[in-house]
């Protein structure tokens, strides 16, 4: 029975191996890929305890990530030589936020792939943090024995493309350009931009005529 199982299990581990190499064989060449940068609100090491990200000698995972940020078709790129490494891997990228690549000239978010490395955690990180409790550590005692000073508030900035007529009126709703890496954030600035409507000073000619015209707009946020 044990022989069995063994074999069984072997079998699956072959199988998961060339489903991702499948996977893989659908992505475009290094050239094409980008290093991925987490969303600022998606701590890594609150996600996946037993990892952190690695620069080298490591599981590394190649995905797609869409204009929200949202990571798709993660497969291994380059294997850690461990299943379990690997497979954790691209189970944590599937839970992430990233930044979305932004296109050459006016920055409106596009899809891409982008690929980032993993490592395990050793002990000592996974004690001394184990569930991202050192970013929350205003308030705490440090390794001296001192109380910290109080964190200043996270920011987080989206830049907008805004379009007005003569009137100040909106001429078209408010487009990211360069998206938080937050899509709630996003959404909110694009919300603010278009509350604006009206009240947006026009711009003028040489002879002081409003005109019609467009402008970037960005508005930051701060986190407590």
């Amino acid at each position: 029975m044990r022989k069995s199982r063994c074999t069984t299990l072997t079998c699956a581990v072959l199988l998961a191996v060339q489903a991702n190499a499948g996977a893989a064989q659908n992505i475009p060449g290094s050239a094409s890929i980008s290093l991925a940068h987490v969303a600022w609100r998606f701590d890594p090491i609150r996600q996946c305890p037993d990892l952190r990200i690695a620069e080298d000698g490591a599981a590394l995972v190649v995905f797609r990530v869409g204009v929200s940020g949202v990571p798709s078709r993660a497969s291994i790129k380059s294997s850690s030589g461990s299943e379990a490494l690997d497979t954790a891997a691209m189970n944590c990228v599937l839970k992430l936020r990233f930044q979305p690549a932004t296109r050459a000239g006016d920055g409106v978010s596009v899809d891409s792939w982008q690929e980032i490395a993993w490592r395990w955690a050793t002990q000592r990180e996974q004690h001394r943090d184990p569930q991202g409790t050192a970013s929350r550590a205003a308030g705490k005692e440090n390794d001296a024995g001192m109380r910290p000073e109080s964190s200043p508030p996270k920011e987080a900035k989206v830049e907008l493309h805004v379009c007005s007529d003569v009137a100040g009126k909106l001429a078209q709703d408010p487009t990211v350009i360069r998206s938080s890496g937050d899509p709630g954030l996003d959404e909110a600035a694009v919300a603010i931009a278009k509350s604006g409507s009206g009240y947006y000073r026009p711009a003028t000619t040489s002879g002081g005529k409003p005109v019609s015209g467009c402008a970037q707009l960005a508005i930051e946020f701060e986190i407590e």
